[in-house]
């Protein structure tokens, strides 16, 4: 499993696979899944451009046995003439999967959940069903993890997502506590 997180600054933090140029890899067979740690949004990861392999697989050509990581390289550097990446992984499968999306999304309902019974609990939410407002907020931040709602709306993901916190606030504030 390899993981990308958001570093909070527009940026990502990612695994790397570094090998050393002393030997032939092979990744047949391989099954290599990516996980979007924390609040990490898939779509912007593929915009930033960094959903290529040479992002994940590193070579370090320093011989010797040194290891020096600023020498590393993208393995792309060991394909020779003709070769590409999909010669070198044709065996290997990735996944991205949907389940992954899911549980960030089932993670985000019942945190939601929790903060509705405390905001209630303590009389600043008006009395709702947290689990039915827990379940609606997850099939929102899926569509906006999707695309779905972004394209409608023509909002960023992080105008969605500041969006959907003040339709939820608005429509959770009990009315005396404002």
């Amino acid at each position: 499993m390899l993981e990308v997180q958001s570093d909070g600054h527009g940026g990502f933090l990612v695994d790397e696979l570094v090998f050393s140029n002393a030997g032939p890899i092979d990744l047949a067979g391989a099954n290599i899944e990516f996980s979007f740690l924390g609040l990490t949004d898939p779509s912007a990861f593929e915009a930033s451009g960094l959903w290529i392999l040479d992002t994940f697989f590193k070579i370090n050509p320093n011989a010797g046995g040194v290891f020096n990581p600023s020498a590393d390289v993208g393995i792309s550097a060991i394909l020779g003439p003709g070769e590409t990446l999909d010669d070198f992984f044709a065996n290997a499968t990735f996944e991205a999967t949907a389940e992954l999306y899911a549980r960030h999304s089932l993670a985000a309902a019942h945190r939601v959940r929790e903060s509705i019974q405390d905001g209630v609990a303590s009389g600043a939410f008006r009395a709702v069903n947290a689990d039915f407002v827990g379940a609606a907020v997850s099939l929102l931040i899926d569509g906006i993890q999707h695309g779905e709602l972004l394209d409608r709306s023509g909002l960023s993901m992080a105008d969605a997502y500041t969006e959907l916190g003040a339709l939820v606030l608005a429509a959770l504030t009990n009315p005396g506590e404002k």
